[in-house]
């Protein structure tokens, strides 16, 4: 292994035990999270306790507590058959065919799972490793004869040695074969050059408890362990494994001088480095994140919207391109009385309720060097910042000819955008928010002619524009991943074949409707816009792959491109593959893909299926990469940590999830579904040795053992009375969390422990959008004025530094708030705002 240059206190460490830590001291403490806290120093919401069962709880019209049943996990009844069978062929003294049957089992084993509580969930494959660690010396030899020969032939077709596929497969289908301890040990070096101190964790801890007889020295072994301790902020942790290498005859001399390197060790955490690039929807694939600083101006002095674009919301579905085009204003008709003009009846209607009920808006910005990438309701544009940087700096009214009446038009969009998308796609609301609406308005019918009182919904927003604007944050995801722009749309229109309105589907007694997506992931390439590919694959003339020689039929069920299934948050990236989460039927799946070739298929593996409970329609499953490790929640009562280079679930664990009984369906069909008002979405945020799980379907923050998923801490989404239920940012130590009426500061070395927030503060106010973390603080939009917030707890309270006044034009709440380091960008649901200093 090719060694790279160590810091100091590591310099002994690689003499003695020939590994290598790479020097960047400020990457390598991006794990480490000390837990370490003095007995009564947290304010404490909630005490510990264990993770309830496979339900969680909902209270019902009563009063009455009643399960909420969790998803459904895919055990194999036939795995479990071969490995009972295998186990009499073992007590029989038959190892010769026990041992294949065995072998059988890890190769079949792909997302099956076991669990002996109904709470713990693994692979089948790690009990049948524990199993093959036990056999006696005859059994393991005879074992041996065939795995050591598929593990050597494994080995031998690898191009590099320190090839991680070759390594990963031998670790993991022939781990208890001669080559299996050694194979772990190059891959546990690997995950450690690569500053992957959990992964590496994982392998070592599994070399020095399950391999029968070791070829690798377990002194090595146990070192590792202790700088991985160490490196993720466990020193005592890190202690215990240097005592238990002395126990195997290593050079004392040299444990002790780890030991010493180990103490100097004090993780620092890289949440310290605003990103430059805001890349998905939480800036990276960590999910915590802080935007760039910005100018003084932008928060010291009131701000003016100098530039905006927008696409007047509709009612109804968009029917034709003109409707999709949009407008940009400049100037004094940015934020003047000509900007309030261009509004239209429903983007009136929609003002309203946005500024009276708090609501937020469902899409995000992504920004790299040169561009700022906006979601429209048909397609996606990719704006040049430095034409409308310059055309803000040019004048205080560039549309104003002091010689002649201002221009109507203002500018043509193509003056700005450096690509919109080709492919113009349609947005449709998801049929389990549809079905819900036609239930609730057969019941509101029914109560008119019961009581003849008519409810006036001449004010109220259609369901279409909320849905599309506010609600579905799974249609509004984009990411930016390797230069190229990957978003989810809707089907294509155009002008000579538009879609008919959605088919009004009846809904059964006794039957529940399912969370399902119809949609497709788009490649773009970020400079240009040129269109790579599109997933699900489809014989459809716009398609990059289309052979109009191909019908249906012909279609080579051998075929790995995806071809049905709608996505359910944007992909992330891990080394050369693309993951996604893909929902077929209410199914929930990982599919790992090729971006080199089209999005072909790697790899897929299944979750779970959605509960009769249901789930909520509109929350993205976003995807969290650390290391080597994914993680997911899907909202089901379930969390998963998955191995991102084959899709094998290294565990699942349920939660508590709470609700109440959606009445209206259980009066009139019987129905067991259930509301949920949990977080925003469903992301899993990794901080060290915990992971923190914020989901859709419970009303806890809880945080578990990366490794084992035993109980770390959780507390309540209304710590002091007030919810929070979205992630704004994170600054070292501290974790901010937003709410429509409040924000709290959680120290993520502490537990769990809320360092400031909580309480109403925007003086009665509704927040109405997200809000963003920038070394100088923490911004909030409020009604029509940004509220900035110290980082830090002044007195242990919540510190307002100043407000600023926004001035849209359009009687507009001021949306979700970004930074790109020289302004402030603003997402108005239809409209994309550039703020600048207000001028005296």
């Amino acid at each position: 292994m090719k060694a790279i240059p160590c810091i100091r206190i590591l310099a002994v460490t690689v003499l003695v035990f020939g590994f290598a830590v790479p020097n960047a001291f400020a990457q390598l403490r991006r794990l480490a999270d000390p837990v370490i806290i003095e007995p009564g120093a947290l304010r404490r919401v909630r005490v510990f306790g264990a993770l309830d069962v496979a339900a969680g709880r909902a209270s019902s019209e009563d009063g009455e507590a009643q399960e909420v049943a969790g998803a459904v996990l895919k055990t194999d009844p036939d795995l479990e058959a071969l490995l009972d069978k295998a186990n009499r062929h073992a007590s029989e003294g038959n190892f010769r065919v026990a041992t294949r049957l065995w072998q059988a089992v890890l190769e079949r084993s792909g997302d099956s799972l076991y669990s002996e509580d109904e709470i713990n969930y693994y692979s089948i494959s790690d009990q049948v490793e524990q199993i093959l660690a036990q056999l006696p010396a005859e059994a393991l030899d005879i074992y041996r004869v065939t795995a050591d020969a598929s593990a050597k032939q494994i080995l031998a077709e690898a191009d590099d040695p320190n090839d991680i596929a070759a390594l990963m497969r031998v670790a993991g289908n022939f781990f208890v074969s001669s080559e299996g301890d050694d194979a772990a040990f190059r891959l546990g070096c690997l995950y450690l050059d690569r500053h992957d101190f959990s992964g590496a964790l994982r392998v070592f801890r599994k070399i020095a408890s399950q391999h029968p007889d070791p070829s690798v020295s377990l002194d090595e072994v146990h070192a590792r362990i202790a700088i991985c301790h160490a490196f993720m902020g466990n020193p005592d942790l890190a202690r215990d494994s240097l005592s238990a290498g002395r126990g195997y005859g290593a050079d004392s001399a040299a444990i002790d001088a780890v030991e010493r390197s180990i103490v100097s060790i004090a993780p620092t955490d890289t949440r310290d480095a605003a990103l430059s690039q805001w890349k998905t929807s939480h800036g990276n694939s960590k999910r915590l994140a802080a935007m760039p600083s910005l100018p003084d101006s932008s928060f010291t002095v009131d701000q003016v919207a100098k530039w905006q674009f927008f696409v007047p919301p509709r009612d109804d579905r968009y029917i034709s391109r003109p409707e999709t085009i949009g407008k940009v204003l400049a100037g004094e008709k940015s934020h003047g009385e000509y900007a309030a003009s261009t509004r239209n009846p429903v983007e009136k209607k929609m003002v309203a309720e946005w500024a009276e009920k708090g609501w937020r808006p469902a899409g995000h910005l992504l920004f790299d060097e040169n561009q700022i990438y906006f979601k429209a309701p048909a397609d996606v544009i990719a704006f040049d910042r430095k034409k409308i940087a310059d055309l803000i700096a040019s004048s205080p009214d560039p549309l104003q000819d002091k010689s002649s009446e201002p221009r109507s038009t203002g500018f043509d969009i193509e003056d700005f955008a450096s690509w919109r998308s080709v492919w113009r796609n349609v947005f449709e609301v998801d049929p389990a928010t549809t079905r819900k609406q036609q239930l609730s308005g057969a019941r509101q019918r029914i109560n008119i002619r019961r009581t003849g009182r008519q409810v006036n919904s001449a004010t109220k927003l259609a369901l279409f524009p909320k849905t599309m604007h506010f609600d579905d944050l799974i249609h509004q995801q984009m990411s930016m991943l390797d230069g190229v722009v990957y978003t989810i749309e809707g089907k294509s229109f155009n002008d000579r074949s538009r879609h008919a309105a959605a088919r009004q589907v009846n809904h059964g007694w006794n039957v529940n409707f399912r969370r399902t997506r119809t949609n497709f992931l788009t490649a773009y390439e970020s400079e240009s816009g040129r269109m790579l590919w599109r997933l699900p694959r489809v014989n459809i003339p716009e398609s990059p792959s289309y052979d109009p020689t191909k019908k249906p039929e012909d279609i080579d069920e051998t075929d790995r491109w995806l071809r049905s299934g709608g996505m359910m948050a944007a992909p992330v990236k891990f080394a050369d593959l693309l993951i996604v989460p893909v929902n077929q039927n209410g199914a929930i799946h990982l599919y790992g893909i090729d971006p080199a070739n089209e999005g072909q298929t790697v790899w897929s593996a299944f979750l779970c299926d959605e509960p009769e409970t249901g789930s909520v329609a509109t929350s993205p499953i976003n995807l969290t990469i650390d290391g080597s490790d994914l993680f997911v929640t899907c909202g089901t009562g379930v969390l998963f940590v998955v191995d991102p280079t084959t899709g094998k679930i290294r565990f699942a664990k349920r939660y508590t999830r709470s609700g109440e009984t959606n009445d209206l369906l259980r009066r009139s069909f019987n129905s067991i579904m259930t509301d949920f008002d949990g977080w925003s979405s469903d992301v899993i945020l990794p901080n060290g040795r915990e992971l923190i799980c914020l989901c859709s379907d419970t009303d806890e923050i809880v945080a578990i053992d990366r490794n084992n998923g035993s109980m770390v801490w959780k507390t309540s989404l209304r710590p002091y009375g007030a919810k929070v239920d979205y992630i704004i940012g994170a600054w070292g130590d501290l974790l901010y969390l937003g709410g429509k009426q409040t924000i709290i500061a959680i120290d993520l070395k502490a537990e769990g422990y809320v360092a400031w927030g909580g309480e109403p503060m925007f003086d009665g106010s509704n927040s109405t959008g997200r809000g963003m973390v920038t070394p100088q603080g923490v911004f909030v939009p409020v009604g029509n004025a940004i509220w900035r917030f110290g980082l830090k707890a002044k007195k242990g309270r919540a510190e307002v530094l100043n407000q600023v006044e926004a001035f849209l034009g359009t009687e507009a709440p001021v949306g979700n708030l970004y930074s790109d380091g020289e302004r402030i960008w603003v997402h108005g649901a239809s409209r994309l705002y550039a703020l600048s200093p207000k001028e005296e």
